[in-house]
Order: structure tokens, then sequence, then C-alpha cells
């Protein structure tokens, strides 16, 4: 969160880092203040090999594992849904199609399946970012406009992410890589 001035040699502190260490400090200090039942939780899930049936990770049996988790979040006091292997595997299975199909996110985001983060939200962080990192984003993904989904009935634009919803915990596939 500092650097050493070239001249004075003195350690210079960085303000958008003391910033941003001190909203990470105040986020664990209001997660640790909150009850479990109240706690957002989100739970990426690794899919290797990559495919919109394959639901795995190094042949371990991911789904069963994350049924035990959600049973052991609920008796811990989390506001979660228990779901069984099987709802977790139709489940992550359709989000994982919508990736590889996106003309299937604008329904399932209809459906409830997936949240919408806005294009003008996502915009905000991108123009924060600086002009290298903006730059090569672009360059390896093109404009944001340029991957954002129109949802029809409601006009909204964003980014559709699919996801699973357990109670307070989302079940999310790790993002397709290219």
């Amino acid at each position: 969160i500092s650097a050493r001035d070239t001249g004075s040699q003195a350690l210079e502190p960085i303000a958008a880092q003391v910033e941003a260490l001190a909203d990470r400090i105040g986020g664990y200090v209001r997660l640790r203040r909150s009850s479990p039942a109240e706690r957002e939780l989100a739970v990426f899930v690794y899919n290797y090999p990559q495919g919109e049936a394959n639901f795995g990770a190094s042949h371990l049996n991911v789904p069963e594992s994350l049924a035990r988790l959600l049973r052991s979040l609920e008796a811990a006091g989390y506001g979660t849904t228990p779901l069984t292997a099987d709802e977790i595997t139709a489940g992550v299975q359709r989000n994982l199609r919508a990736l590889y199909d996106p003309s299937l996110l604008a329904d399932q985001y209809r459906r409830g399946e997936a949240d919408l983060l806005p294009l003008a939200a996502y915009r905000a962080w991108f123009d924060a970012l600086s002009a290298e990192t903006q730059r090569r984003i672009v360059e390896y993904w093109g404009p944001p406009e340029d991957r954002a989904v129109r949802v029809t009935e409601t006009g909204e634009v964003g980014f559709v992410v699919p996801r699973l919803q357990a109670g307070r915990v989302r079940i999310l596939p790790q993002p397709l890589r290219f």
C-alpha cells in the first residue's frame, strides 16, 4: 500500500490502495458482526474438462460435495436451501449450457435462474481501470457493449450471470476460458 519515493527514498502511501484496504477491513468487520442467516454466499464450481454436459473436477464427486456443504451450512444457521446432488447437477448443467449457447441467457434470466449485472454498473467499474488495463481487456474480449445481453421485455442491458440459487447461497459455474 506504499511505494518508495525515488528522490527521498521515503515510503509514501498510495491513497487508492489504502482506501481499498480500509474498505476490505470494513467488509470483514461487517461480515463478522452479521449472523450466518444474513450472509450471502457464492460458490464457484470448477468445470474440468470443459463441456456443457460435464460437471466435475479431477474425478471428484462435486455435486455430492456441494449437497453436503449446503446441509452443513443449513445446520450452522446459514439461510440456505439444501439440494440433492441430482438437483445440483441439473441446475449447474443448465447454467453451463447457457454459457456455451449465449442465446439461452436472456431466457434463463427471465426464469429467475440468473442475475443481471447492469452494463452501466460494469461500465463504471471498467472506466475506473487504467487505460492500459482497459485496452488489454477490450483487445482480448472486445468492447463490453458487444458482450452484453439485452432482455427485450424490460429493455435491461447487462451481463447475465447464470447461477443456481439455494436460499442465500448462489452456485455459479466457472466462466468459460477462451
